[in-house]
This record gives C-alpha cells, sequence and structure tokens, in this order.
C-alpha cells in the first residue's frame, strides 16, 4: 500500500508523502492537488491511499478522471480521514470536509475504477451542484461520509451513474445525506450496473431517493429517509426491506408514514 496525505494547513507543492505542512515532503494542500500528482497506472503498486486532515475546509473540487487513472479490484484509491480527523456522526467543521461552491459543479468525482470513500464530509453551497458523484466502473463504495447540502437549487447528495458494462457496482451504504434541494441519492439507469444502498440516513431533500429504474441485482435495504417533498420515488425491485419512509412511498408497506424523531436535526445529529 502506498500512503498520500492531503492537509488544508499546508502548501501547494509538496509530495504528500508526509503530514508535514513544510519541506518538499509536505503533505498535499488539497485533495484536487493529490489527484493531480499521483493520477496513473497503480495496477502494480496496491492500495493507494489518501488520509486527509484539516482545521479549514478544503474547498478545491476533486476530479478522480477515468481518463486519467489506471486501477482494478486489489489496485485502486481508498480515500478517507486521517486519524483523528473522523466526524464522530454528525457534521463537525473541526476536521477535514471538503466544501466548495461552483455552481454546475461537483464537489467530488469518483471516475477511477474501484474508487473508495470512507468518512469523508462534503458540502454543496452553490447552484445544480453534486456531492460526491460515482462515474467510473468496477466496483465503486461509499461509505460512512456526511453529504450535507445548503439553500442552493439543484443539489444532488450522491449520483450514481457508472459506465454500462456488466459487473459494474456501486455500493452506497452508512451515510448521512442532508438538506440536499434536489436528490439525496440519485441513480441513472444502467441496464448493467448493480446498485446497492445499505443502511443510509437521508433528511430534508427535494427526493430523498430517485430511482430512475433499476436492474434486479440491485438491492435497497434499511435506508431511513424522512421530511423530504417525496422520501421516495422509482421501484427498488424484487430486492429490498426494511425501508422506512415519513411519508408513504418506501417500497415497503409496513415502513410507511413513520415517526422518527432525531436527536438533534436543526444541529446535524441525526442519531
Amino acid at each position: 500500500m502506498t500512503t498520500r496525505y492531503v492537509n488544508t494547513g499546508s502548501t501547494a507543492g509538496g509530495d504528500g508523502t508526509t503530514n508535514g505542512t513544510s519541506g518538499a515532503t509536505r503533505a498535499y494542500a488539497s485533495l484536487s492537488e493529490a489527484e493531480a500528482a499521483e493520477q496513473g497506472n497503480i495496477t502494480a503498486s496496491g492500495i493507494l491511499e489518501i488520509l486527509c486532515t484539516g482545521s479549514s475546509a478544503d474547498t478545491v473540487k476533486a476530479n478522480f478522471d477515468n481518463a486519467s487513472w489506471t486501477t482494478n479490484s486489489t489496485n485502486y484509491v481508498h480515500i478517507k480521514p486521517n486519524t483523528g480527523q473522523e466526524h464522530g456522526g454528525s457534521y463537525n467543521t473541526g476536521v477535514y470536509r471538503l466544501d466548495t461552491g461552483d455552481n454546475y459543479s461537483n464537489t467530488l468525482d469518483l471516475g477511477a475504477d474501484f474508487s473508495r470513500v470512507s468518512g469523508i464530509q462534503t458540502q454543496s453551497t452553490a447552484n445544480a451542484m453534486l456531492g460526491i458523484n460515482l462515474v467510473g466502473g468496477g466496483s465503486i463504495v461509499v461509505e460512512r461520509c456526511i453529504v450535507k447540502g445548503s439553500a442552493a437549487t439543484g443539489l444532488v447528495g450522491i449520483n450514481s451513474i457508472l459506465v454500462n458494462t456488466l459487473g459494474n457496482q456501486s455500493i452506497i451504504a452508512n451515510n448521512l445525506i442532508y438538506d440536499q434541494t434536489g436528490e439525496g441519492i440519485k441513480t441513472l439507469y444502467r441496464a448493467n450496473v448493480e446498485q446497492a444502498m445499505y443502511s443510509n440516513t437521508i433528511d430534508s431533500c427535494g427526493t430523498g431517493i430517485l430511482l430512475s429504474a433499476d436492474t434486479a441485482s440491485s438491492r435497497y435495504y434499511n435506508n431511513l429517509v424522512t421530511n423530504c417533498t417525496t422520501d421516495w420515488s422509482g421501484s427498488a425491485g424484487a430486492n429490498n426491506d426494511n425501508n422506512v419512509t415519513s411519508d408513504a412511498t418506501s417500497p415497503n408497506t409496513a415502513h410507511r408514514s413513520k415517526t422518527i424523531t432525531y436527536t438533534d436535526a436543526a444541529g446535524g445529529d441525526f442519531s
């Protein structure tokens, strides 16, 4: 495994091999800088682990473009917080977060095949933005992330539009997504792509989960969707259960129109 560091307290020009903020080995100043410096063929080098640190926000959108990366199921990019930078379950402005505000852009594009993002916070503050955009191939995983929106129009929390190749799969699990004026999670139909959504909490979006269409192998379990204009839209196919909504749109009849009380939703605590 190769480890590289991002630290928003650093300055551009380091090689990312330490978490320091000075000298030639200093951390990359943004995730975007890390992507540009490390892109290439990593099929012989194992996992590229990018550990992120920062008490100030990373305000540069990051695009892991498929054309710039060659990866496979055992050699891929894994983005996650450095030790001590975990969000703790609610949006935390004291640790690393991607917070961008360019109209009609994306905060984080996952185009490199088999990418994995764990425990990262994002916030979108301009119109028509996608928080985390899944556009590559292989199995792409987004887990334990917090994806926050704002008052801007047309926001989408997690967007899944993987390459339409048999065997490609998106796994969206254990994420907290809220205040998206468009969709919390949005999928675009791909006949050969399997969608898997597990145990996500989605609140106060235009549409909580929007499935444009479905494949027989896709799976949706244990998602909690509340206080959206429409909590759930689209067929979930045969493989689904225990999806709870606060309105009457859950694909599971027994879990519709439930009253859910959070610890402090106004303060971002959705436990």
